[in-house]
């Protein structure tokens, strides 16, 4: 599942509940409802002209983005996701794998001055608690 849907979502799902609870008003309720839906439509636009380890790249920046508040370049983990996709060997998600990709995207949240509980969070929530990566990588092996 892609992350930064779901972090959308998370936001649409506090929405409704403040609104059920009448914390905001419908005007408000309205407003917060359109953006999400636009940002929605344009990280989808953004990730439709892109592909293969470019299009995981633009998923993880943007989702560091809105969890800091921080635009990351992530050279290393770039580096090392064109490394995975170029393997004639790697048809398949391992332990090591995610390992060795987890320490690249710590390198560059690092680089990027995030504080280290909040990188190792980001890190452990893209790499290993959605299954994004893994699921996303073995498509890509499979075209």
């Amino acid at each position: 599942h892609d992350p930064v849907y779901r972090q959308i979502m998370k936001r649409l799902e506090k929405l409704r509940s403040e609104w059920i609870t009448r914390a905001i008003s419908t005007k408000t309720f309205l407003v917060r409802l359109k953006a999400y839906y636009d940002e929605a439509n344009m990280y989808r636009e953004k990730l439709a002209k892109k592909s293969g380890a470019e299009k995981i790249i633009e998923t993880l920046s943007y989702y560091v983005e809105h969890e800091t508040g921080i635009r990351v370049q992530l050279r290393s983990t770039k580096k090392v996701l064109g490394e995975v996709l170029r393997s004639r060997k790697l048809k398949k998600f391992t332990d090591e794998l995610r390992k060795t990709i987890r320490t690249e995207l710590l390198k560059d949240l690092f680089r990027s001055g995030i504080d280290m509980k909040v990188a190792e969070s980001i890190a452990y929530e893209l790499t290993d608690r959605d299954k994004y990566l893994e699921s996303e990588l073995e498509r890509l092996w499979e075209e």
